[in-house]
């Protein structure tokens, strides 16, 4: 049965679900709709938190205030459209459903902290971690998320956490032990890569390099100038005779 057609607003708690499944509404699709309803009701444009344009760390900000206000549905519009996130949560019903059972269990829920950030191009990696201020947890989480810069601004393609044993957990791990990090830098080094041209100065007893002037863009030098007059008048100006 498609949900989408029902008027789940006009069905009481202790009323038979209408999807058919014979149990009271509020033993079956109640929470789940309410809880739609309210991020629905909640929720505010994506681009008043994220613009074009931002920092990484102000990007950051905007995802926290996101998280902070619970609006899981327009964390949701984050994600890129081909990101393998989406594998994960193939529905912002689902994602919505899972946000509000588990924050953690979503990219910087729960008790995130973020740690550093890394980089490479268009794309940038966040890594942050859960449990460091639980004193009764036995393990750290270190979640890495990738982000991509587009025309709407940054967006996630990816998230991996890896757990780290509390007594283990002294330094952070390394970005490059996180599998999405790795596949970015093997991309970026089978590319060919393009040195800009820059002048730099002449190290200690070596000769300064000529500098090559192109013909055509080649501009003739004014003549000097001496109190006024030109250096060439300035030679065949005769010394007046003593007395005139």
């Amino acid at each position: 049965m498609d949900l989408s057609t029902i008027d789940f607003a006009k069905v009481n708690r202790n009323d038979p679900c209408p999807c058919g499944s014979g149990k009271k509404f509020k033993k079956c699709h109640y929470r789940t709709q309410s809880n739609l309803a309210q991020t629905q009701e909640n929720t505010v444009s994506l681009s008043k938190f994220i613009k074009k344009g931002q920092t990484p760390y102000l990007w950051f900000k905007g995802l926290k205030t996101i998280i902070n206000r619970r609006d899981w549905g327009v964390m949701y519009d984050v994600f890129q459209a081909e990101s393998p996130v989406l594998e994960t949560f193939p529905s912002k019903d689902a994602f919505v459903e899972q946000a509000r059972n588990s924050p953690s269990g979503v990219p910087c829920g729960g008790d995130y902290e973020l740690r550093r950030f890394r980089i490479l191009g268009e794309q940038v990696f966040m890594m942050g971690v859960r449990g460091k201020e639980n004193r009764r947890a036995s393990k750290h989480t270190f979640e890495v998320m990738a982000l991509v810069n587009t025309e709407e601004g940054y967006r996630v393609t990816h998230f991996e956490t890896v757990e780290v044993p509390k007594a283990e957990s002294g330094e952070d791990p390394a970005f490059e032990s996180f599998a999405c990090v790795e596949a970015a830098y093997t991309a970026a080094l089978a590319e060919p890569v393009v040195r800009p041209e820059v002048n730099r100065w002449p190290l200690p007893g070596e000769e300064p390099a000529e500098e090559v002037v192109d013909p055509a863009n080649a501009v003739e030098a004014a003549p000097d100038v001496v109190l006024g007059t030109t250096a060439a008048a300035a030679e065949t100006t005769e010394e007046a005779p003593a007395g005139e």
